[in-house]
């Protein structure tokens, strides 16, 4: 630090100019969750593997042993599949060492920099991929029962983030209003005559907003809430968050709109009511909560979901639609409240006959 602070001027410009110089060709590099992710309270565990590790970040972690010797096993069962030579497989990985070692981040593989790291590392690296191998020339992909890669694909494929023509008319009255509406929970939403709708996919991008005349329908798509949800978007949100390469931000943005969707237990149960939320994960109270927590420090896109934020603003703003909404919401919402409407209707009727016979009695 003491011989950067030394630096003249011109040096400093020059120091400016190299940092903002970037490869022709970048590549992502193999690397860390970022440490500020991992620093955070009770997030930690959900970024290192319980059983089994690949690749060098978390290699040889005695938590981990056990994983080492199936590792083994899978790959030697997948070696045997091949018709070759261990000897053969393993000189392919150690030809091409350089080349994978600039696949990792710089001093990622700092604990493999001693007398014949390279051996290790090419010894890791054949027995990691060979078991990974087999790993995945056993899993039926076939059978919606295990997640497949087409499956796990489609949880990530996103639509195009940005505004379409439709939704030009809501943006431009939002940015008419200077006291734009804040985001509101599913309750709230409903009660503004707003219905829920499943798109019957597990898609993030199917999410969209239609109008009626007096309500509007929000159509979102299947969420499985589960063991493995938490660890799941934590570790595609910080692939997101890595620096070194161009990304649209796409899980990050799906769990913030869901965490604007969900605060409270009744906001889980109204999507559950309406088949958009399967909750395989316990309470109520567990989901909301599971939400509010791994949507902290997050990095959304602030285009994507923006023609369904300004839509839903739209429609709020409509205090006629809203009053007629919660005046639904209010007297129609259940049988009990419906028959007591019109009980009091009816009461209302009887009295002002009962009083205009009263004023004009019949002769």
């Amino acid at each position: 630090m003491a011989e950067k602070s030394n630096l003249n001027i011109e040096e400093r410009f020059a120091q400016l100019q190299k940092a903002n110089q970037r490869p022709q060709t970048p590549r992502p590099k193999i690397q860390k969750v970022a440490h500020y992710l991992r620093d955070r309270k009770h997030f930690a565990k959900h970024y290192s593997p319980k059983f089994v590790s690949i690749g060098p970040i978390h290699h040889g972690l005695t938590n981990l042993q056990l994983g080492e010797q199936y590792k083994l096993m899978w790959a030697a069962t997948y070696i045997e599949s091949t018709g070759l030579t261990p000897q053969t497989l393993h000189k392919k990985i150690s030809d091409n060492i350089a080349e994978l070692k600039d696949l990792f981040m710089d001093k990622l593989l700092s604990n493999y920099e001693t007398q014949g790291f390279e051996e290790k590392l090419s010894w890791m690296l054949f027995v990691d991929g060979c078991s990974l191998l087999h790993i995945l020339e056993k899993a039926r992909l076939d059978q919606a029962s295990i997640p497949s890669i087409e499956a796990a694909m489609e949880r990530i494929i996103l639509h195009d983030p940005h505004p379409k023509a439709e939704c030009k008319e809501a943006n431009e009255e939002n940015q008419k209003n200077s006291d734009m509406v804040t985001y509101r929970n599913i309750q709230e939403l409903k009660a503004s005559g707003i219905r829920l709708k499943s798109s019957k996919t597990r898609r993030p991008g199917d999410i969209s907003f239609s109008h009626g005349w007096l309500a509007a329908e929000l159509t979102l798509p299947e969420i499985v809430v589960d063991d493995t949800t938490a660890t799941s978007y934590l570790n595609l949100m910080a692939y997101e968050m890595c620096s070194d390469f161009e990304n649209d931000y796409g899980i990050c943005s799906f769990v913030a709109f869901l965490d604007s969707l969900i605060d409270h237990p009744e906001d889980v149960k109204a999507l559950r009511s309406e088949g958009i939320l399967l909750n395989s994960l316990g309470s109520d109270e567990e989901v909301a909560k599971l939400f509010n927590i791994i949507s902290s420090d997050l990095v959304p896109d602030t285009l994507r979901y923006s023609c369904v934020r300004a839509q839903i603003n739209m429609h709020y703003r409509n205090k006629y639609k809203t009053w007629i909404a919660q005046g639904c919401h209010t007297y129609f919402s259940n049988p009990w409240a419906i028959i007591a409407f019109h009980a009091a209707v009816l009461a209302l009727a009887l009295t002002f006959i009962q009083t205009w016979f009263a004023i004009y009695p019949v002769k």
